[in-house]
This record gives C-alpha cells, structure tokens and sequence, in this order.
C-alpha cells in the first residue's frame, strides 16, 4: 500500500471512529409495519438498478412510509436523467473530501439525510465503499439493516447480511425486506 493510501485510510478511520463517538442514536429494532420513515442508501450505477431502487421506494411510500432515498454516484458528474428533489439526493466522487468521506458543507441534501431520525435505514450498496462505513455510522437512525463487510459491519449496522458474489439487488432487496417485514420489534 502506497503511502497516501495509508495516509488516507487513518483519516478515514479517525473520522468514522469520531462519528461513532459522536452518534447519540436511539436504538431500536423496528419492523417494516411499525415504521414511519425510511432511509435508502445505495450506489448508482445504472438506470435498471436506480428503477429498482425507485420502485421499492415507491412500494414503501404506497404503505404509508415516509422515505428518502441517498445515491452515490462513483464518477465525477451526476446522471442528468435523474433529478434531485426532497426526496432523493446524490453524491458523486467529487462530493469526498481526501479522507474519503462526503463534504458536509457541499452537500445539503446529504447532511438533511444524515440528520433525519428514521426508524429504519436500508444500506442497499452491493459493492464496499468507504463511504459506506461512514454514512451508516454517521447516519441517526434507530434500525441500520445493511451489507456484512467485516469488522465494520457489526459497529455500523444494526442487522447485517451476508450475500454471495453475483446476488443482483432484487435478490439483495427480497432478502432484506423477508426479514425485515416479520421482524420482532424490541429494544437493541
């Protein structure tokens, strides 16, 4: 590993680790028909993913969940197809600051994101980002569901999975959704 790499890689830890400190979240498990709000958080990376993403958006909207959905984008420019609203927000590479983490100050729908109290956040990523970590940790929700990445998974996510290389997000968004629909309600 290169030395910027290393450079970078302890800022970044440094930053989750402070984010982690800071987090004053209240915890809960929270089931799919006790929910009020969800957090959708994903990579984009093409538009039959984002029509995914949208329409189980739409599905949770139609059960009377309030939801917002974060993107991020791993390019330079933002897709022109899709437009921001109150309810949708993206970031691109050139939203992270050195230490690969988003700069707050750029981006307000992000920090409206991070901000918002949801009962349960849905981490739905396929691919292992760095700024994954960081959003789940940072993120104020009472449920973080999410990808099993390691060591980090169990200080960011509150129930983790497990997938095979291959799953496509449908496969990943069943999965996630089985369990979250039958979930037992309980204090974590």
């Amino acid at each position: 590993m290169k030395i910027v790499e290393k450079v970078r890689d302890f800022f970044w830890k440094r930053a989750v680790y402070q984010v982690l400190s800071n987090n004053k979240r209240r915890k809960k498990s929270i089931s799919l028909s006790e929910a009020k709000s969800v957090g959708i958080y994903a990579d984009y990376t093409d538009e039959k993913q984002f029509a995914q993403i949208q329409s189980l958006g739409t599905d949770l909207q139609k059960q009377g969940v309030s939801v917002k959905t974060l993107l991020y984008v791993d390019a330079n420019i933002k897709p022109e197809h899709i437009m921001e609203n109150t309810y949708l927000g993206m970031f691109t590479r050139r939203d992270l600051a050195f230490n690969r983490v988003p700069k707050i100050e750029l981006l307000t729908f992000y920090k409206q994101f991070m901000q918002t109290d949801f009962d349960i956040l849905l981490d739905l990523s396929l691919k292992s980002n760095y700024q994954d970590v960081y959003i789940l940790a940072s993120s104020q929700a009472r449920f973080k569901v999410g990808k099993n990445e390691g060591p980090w998974s169990e200080k960011v996510n509150d129930l983790s999975f497990v997938y095979a290389n291959g799953t496509s997000l449908t496969e990943y968004i069943k999965l996630i959704m089985q369990y979250i629909e039958n979930f037992k309600s309980d204090n974590l």
